[in-house]
């Protein structure tokens, strides 16, 4: 089976920022507790697009990002609601860049995660070389690992939400959160 991931990773230090955001949004979602400067937050919405509502509500630096196993993966940056860097690799069925990052817009904002890692990293993450080489070293890893994101594989509003009502718990410190 293909992994399918797909979330929003708040930089924040504290799960209440996330918590904010989807109540400033009017959506419920699951809130997962902050790690290395991240807050992964999986606001309900439709699958692998855009959640204009979470985004407009959003007032700091936020990463949408998306993993689709054997198709590709990629990721938005926004600070605010607005998209300032944009990634997009797809490897089905020929691989394919779609959309380069443009690294001085990211690093403009996150700072040399990726460039101090060294080019070998940014390569291997950004510009596969071959589809053997997306799927054996996975570039949506490479990267999430670079910049810190601790809660990105196999995790979507879908997945967390069917676990929850087959009654199965949710990750340690997983916060499901309802809107009025």
């Amino acid at each position: 089976m293909s992994e399918f991931s797909e979330g929003y990773h708040l930089r924040a230090t504290a799960h209440e920022a996330a918590v904010d955001l989807l109540r400033r949004a009017q959506l419920p979602g699951f809130v997962f507790p902050a790690s290395n400067g991240w807050v992964s937050v999986f606001p309900q919405g439709m699958p692998f697009q855009p959640n204009e509502r979470f985004l407009a509500a959003n007032d700091g630096t936020l990463l949408y990002f998306f993993h689709a196993g054997d198709h590709g993966w990629g990721f938005t940056l926004y600070v605010g609601p607005n998209a300032v860097a944009h990634y997009l690799c797809s490897w089905d069925p020929e691989l394919h860049v779609d959309r380069p990052l443009d690294l001085v817009a990211f690093e403009s904002v996150l700072g040399p995660m990726l460039t101090s890692l060294g080019q070998e990293v940014v390569e291997s993450a950004l510009e596969p070389k071959s589809i053997e080489q997306a799927l054996s070293h996975p570039p949506p890893t490479i990267f999430a690992n670079a910049i810190g994101l601790a809660h990105f594989e196999w995790l979507s509003y879908e997945y967390l939400s069917s676990d929850r009502e087959r009654g199965d718990p949710l990750p340690p410190g997983v916060m499901h959160i309802e809107v009025s």
